[in-house]
């Protein structure tokens, strides 16, 4: 039986043997082609991560977002990322880069659908991880007439969309004034203290903070 990539020998059918006048003879043997198991996974901030399917070619198993997929065939994966908290890494086989937005052929952005097609020519079994990475984001604190170096605002860099992250340390200092937290609007009430954790889940690439003050205490000497 001869071998042929990507497909395999059908013992279903019946082999036909026919010897022509020039004494030569023509064997046909018939092949089918290979099939197999196509798993689709997706981290965080990718939704919907599927591959369109037929009743032939590419036919999606019982068992989630697992695909029995035939040699040759076209395989178009579509998938959503409504959350703009997170960006498109890549999809990958293990850790190597299969595709992304800037390879060529490779995944095609419109909106908040993204598409991937390609020939399935693998002979064993293949998966594909579609990633995502949560996006960063500056929190900037003002003073409100408090000030730190000589200034009256400060930044806290790189802080992970959708992760709870400890605000940094007061740096402000005001006279007779003690800090009582932060708030989110200048004049607003406390809704953070100091070194309180912090969750952004609504992306924005910068969060303002207002320090909000109460006067220091002041004692009263009486001399007779």
């Amino acid at each position: 039986v001869l071998s042929v990539n990507g497909f395999e020998y059908d013992e279903s059918q019946t082999v036909s043997k026919q010897i022509n006048a020039d004494d030569s003879t023509v064997i046909e043997m018939y092949y089918k082609r290979i099939s197999r198991a196509l798993s689709l996974t997706n981290t965080v901030g990718i939704e919907n991560f599927v591959a369109e399917t037929d009743t032939v070619m590419v036919v999606r198993r019982a068992e989630e977002n697992v695909y029995d997929v035939r040699y040759g065939a076209t395989v178009k994966l579509t998938f959503s990322m409504p959350n703009n908290g997170y960006s498109f890494v890549g999809l990958f086989n293990n850790l190597t880069l299969i595709a992304d937005t800037t390879t060529e052929n490779g995944v095609t952005v419109a909106g908040t659908a993204y598409t991937y097609s390609f020939t399935f020519d693998k002979l064993a079994d293949y998966s594909i991880n579609a990633s995502a990475q949560a996006k960063t984001f500056t929190i900037t604190f003002h003073g409100n007439n408090g000030l730190y170096e000589g200034a009256d605002t400060y930044t806290q860099e790189n802080v992970e969309y959708n992760k709870s992250t400890a605000l940094d340390d007061v740096k402000f200092t005001r006279s007779d004034y003690t800090f009582a937290g932060w708030s989110t609007t200048e004049n607003g009430k406390v809704e953070y203290l100091n070194k309180a954790l912090y969750t952004q889940t609504v992306y924005a690439e910068n969060v303002e903070l207002w320090a909000q003050w109460t006067p220091e205490g002041y004692s009263l000497a009486f001399v007779s």
